[in-house]
């Protein structure tokens, strides 16, 4: 079993590497494009656990509900200002600025 910050932390750094590398993958090929996605999601997958393990370790029991939900509603209000940025930026240019 490993750490869940340093674990979390290295996710984040791949998942943002490939997203940000994703129209480079994309004129390589198919095949390039595919494995580049695979690896964000295998690494975006890695988050959500590793974000539960922190909340479990740090958090109160009586408060971990809250935690979780605000850990939740965050990375929702992130993805609608991805949605509501990306069309300011060319769309190779979206995946830099928001990977």
């Amino acid at each position: 079993r490993s750490a869940p910050l340093p674990l979390l932390c290295g996710a984040v750094c791949v998942w943002s590497l490939a997203t940000a590398l994703t129209p480079r993958a994309a004129e390589a090929g198919l095949g390039v494009l595919a494995a580049c996605r695979a690896g964000m999601g295998v690494a975006e997958g890695l988050c959500l656990p590793c974000v539960y393990q922190l909340v479990a370790r740090s958090v109160p029991r009586p408060r971990r509900g809250r935690a979780v939900a605000l850990v939740l509603a965050a990375g929702s209000a992130g993805q609608v200002g991805a949605l509501a940025g990306a069309p300011l930026v060319p769309w190779r240019r979206a995946f830099e600025v928001f990977g």
